[in-house]
């Protein structure tokens, strides 16, 4: 049965989550977190996640350097985090033209992979001002909705990805 791999992407409430028994390729701590990428387990883990997990880091050596991603590893497979700050403006879920750079590179590692996907989405910490819509202010239920929306329709529309 060919290896199989679940991406997810996320951001959350404007601080990094370590998922329990990860481990690090960076030791300085991120700025604030937002977006995460995980690799699931495959049926075939051990030399093919290594693999898998080395690629990433080859892909994004430059943003890992920077701290503006991190890589780590759990019993799900490869963990990719972005910074939220630096990929969404706040209360916002407009990709900011330095997110689309890492889609790009993203597209990269998932060419490597015989991949299924998912993309979830999470909000920062801003509140959305009600004055700016009404009383049907959109929630930050909407807004990760919107991101989510919109890294998907982004990694669709540029064929990165197909939406089988």
């Amino acid at each position: 049965m060919p290896q199989k791999f679940q991406l997810v992407l996320s951001s959350f409430k404007g601080s990094f989550y370590m998922l329990p028994g990860g481990k690090t390729f960076t030791e300085a701590p991120l700025m604030d977190m937002g977006q995460q990428m995980t690799s699931m387990t495959s049926e075939k883990a051990g030399d093919e996640l290594d693999e898998s997990q080395q690629n990433a880091v080859f892909v994004f050596q430059a943003e890992i350097k920077d701290k503006r991603i991190q890589i780590t590893t759990d019993e799900r497979g490869v963990v990719i985090t972005f910074a939220s700050d630096v990929y969404f403006e706040g209360s916002s879920a407009e990709l900011k033209d330095d997110m689309k750079l890492v889609l790009q590179k993203l597209s990269k590692v998932l060419k490597t992979l015989p991949n299924y996907f998912r993309v979830e989405g999470h909000t920062d910490n801003s509140v959305i001002p009600e004055e700016f819509f009404g009383k049907n202010s959109p929630t930050n239920w909407d807004l990760s909705t919107g991101r989510s929306l919109n890294v998907l329709k982004y990694l669709i529309d540029n064929d990165f990805v197909k939406p089988e």
